[in-house]
């Protein structure tokens, strides 16, 4: 999805949707990763989400590494 513009990026979202996907696994614009991307009102439990692991992420250390400044 990264050359696509936004209103394809939302076309694609809204078909989705329509279609009853509970979300999506979609690309990163900006980074070489993937999101995932949850319709809340399509999910019953997301009120329970939880986050099962996460990681602290030394910024600068990053930047550096991806030549970000």
């Amino acid at each position: 999805m990264k050359h696509l513009n936004m209103a394809r990026r939302q076309a694609i979202a809204a078909a989705a949707h329509f279609l009853e996907f509970d979300g999506m696994l979609v690309p990163s614009a900006r980074f070489a990763c993937l999101n995932l991307v949850l319709f809340t009102d399509r999910v019953s439990h997301a009120g329970r989400l939880q986050l099962v692991r996460s990681e602290a992420v030394d910024w600068s250390d990053w930047r550096k590494k991806n030549r970000r400044v």
